[in-house]
């Protein structure tokens, strides 16, 4: 459940959290264009499916988990400080050829 703190807007958190995940991500991975970050804040907190091309996968998840580990310790410290709880969900999408 969502702590209420008058201070803090979800919404614009929300778009933090993408904004910032998002600049991470294109970083790390060879096809940049196909990173996609949908989100859906409800009465539980923000929810965050991050897709990426399939080959670029193994550099989103790391060595043993480890980078999709570090990715989260990082969303549960934003969320701890914009006071909503986040999870995130690794998807691989399939290549779109445009």
């Amino acid at each position: 459940m969502i702590h209420s703190n008058d201070s803090v807007d979800h919404g614009e958190a929300e778009q933090k959290v993408k904004d910032l995940l998002y600049n991470i991500i294109s970083m790390i991975v060879s096809n940049p264009d196909y990173v996609i970050i949908e989100s859906r804040l409800d009465d539980i907190g923000i929810f965050i499916q991050l897709s990426v091309h399939t080959d670029d996968m193994p550099f989103v998840i790391g060595k043993d988990g480890q980078f999709a580990k570090a990715l989260r310790v990082i969303l549960r410290s934003l969320g701890r400080k914009f006071c909503v709880p986040i999870s995130l969900r690794l998807d691989p999408e399939k290549p779109k050829y445009i």
